[in-house]
């Protein structure tokens, strides 16, 4: 399968989202492009007419694309794929104000093709915002939580996906054992505990077309089913450098860089980290072309009869890196020993991250962590 528009889209989101940092990163963050993704492919089957074609533009399909294919093959390709070692649960939620009636075609296609069960709540109070928030809470094991507040006894519509990841390190770090080290935050060095582990990694050192150089590692994670390969990469700038310099790798860029890097066995050090978001998505949408959904002259008459605009579109994201592996979960609503020592490779200063799989070329979660003891 070929998930070019999820790539091209997710580039031109965390390109767009760091052009709004600047040349400023200061604080972690983490977006899920594939959780945006899917949300507003799911809304594009309510729009219709010139609404319909700016979403789909946005959304990076071309003419000749079979509009929101890709969408319906990632649930496709996740579903059931979860086991001891490795947990992805990707989930899509409809709750519709309860004097709305849905047109059928728009509740059959995401039923069907999006596995999306839908609910009726009341808008407005405690109780309906509370049933939302309970099933996101539930999909995401507890680590997204509050994201529907203040809705308004008016409101028609919250579509929501969730994505939910849990995965084991194939090289785990020593949990008994941690190094003191120096972490170069921009707020200023910091003495903290580095996790550590000594193993044959996929490493890569290359350099941006200026000259800037950085070093990526893979990190797989523990899978019964190898043909997943998911696993975490971590770009971190040569120079401590600032990791927005490098946003350009967060693209097919990565996925080159990684078919190219070899096995080296290294010492490797880095924090543990807890980085957490919640980010308006409208604006970054709106600078990638879609602005009619977001306005007055939106046309969403094939959700139902009632005009209807987007008026929020919300995600909060979660990630955690421990010795263990990785847990990250979204909520979008509208990894025989030489006789020399290895090298040692401590990431000291601010990095990139991605995960991600290099067979699909898919980026399921990115972001930066500038400070690990935030």
């Amino acid at each position: 399968m070929d998930f070019f528009a999820s790539l091209n889209f997710t580039q031109i989101l965390l390109s767009t989202y760091f052009s709004n940092l600047g040349e400023d990163a200061n604080s972690n963050f983490v977006l899920s492009p594939v959780s945006a993704f899917i949300t507003m492919c799911m809304v594009s089957h309510g729009a219709h007419g010139a609404t319909r074609v700016e979403i789909h533009k946005g959304l990076q399909f071309t003419e000749t694309s079979n509009y929101c294919q890709e969408a319906e093959n990632l649930l496709k390709l996740y579903k059931n794929e979860s086991n001891s070692d490795f947990t992805l649960n990707i989930t899509n939620g409809v709750f519709v104000n309860e004097k709305l009636e849905v047109l059928q075609p728009f509740q059959n296609i995401l039923t069907e093709n999006y596995e999306a069960g839908f609910e009726a709540v009341k808008f407005g109070t405690h109780e309906g915002e509370k049933i939302v928030n309970d099933w996101i809470s539930e999909q995401t094991n507890g680590k997204i939580t509050d994201v529907l507040k203040n809705s308004e006894p008016e409101d028609l519509m919250a579509l929501i996906n969730t994505i939910y990841m849990r995965g084991f390190w194939f090289n785990p770090f020593v949990k008994t054992y941690r190094i003191n080290g120096t972490f170069y935050s921009p707020q200023g060095e910091k003495q903290i505990k580095y996790m550590t582990t000594t193993d044959f990694f996929k490493v890569s050192k290359s350099k941006l077309d200026c000259g800037s150089k950085f070093t990526t590692f893979f990190m797989p994670y523990r899978q019964n089913k190898t043909e997943l390969d998911w696993g975490m990469f971590i770009i971190h700038p040569q120079d401590k450098k600032n990791p927005v310099e490098f946003k350009e790798v967060i693209s097919e860029k990565l996925f080159d860089i990684h078919e190219k890097s070899y096995q080296r066995y290294v010492n490797f050090r880095l924090p543990e980290s807890r980085v957490e978001s919640e980010v308006d998505l409208i604006p970054l949408l709106e600078k990638m072309g879609i602005k009619l959904a977001f306005s007055d002259a939106a046309d969403f008459s094939d959700i139902s009869d009632v005009p209807s605009k987007i008026s929020q579109v919300i995600q909060k994201t979660f990630v955690t890196v421990d010795e263990d592996g990785t847990e990250a979960a979204a909520a979008t609503l509208a990894k025989v020993a030489p006789r020399m020592m290895p090298p040692k490779y401590m990431v000291d200063s601010p990095y990139l991250f991605a995960i991600a799989n290099p067979k699909l070329r898919v980026i399921l979660f990115a972001g930066i962590v500038a400070d690990p003891m935030v």
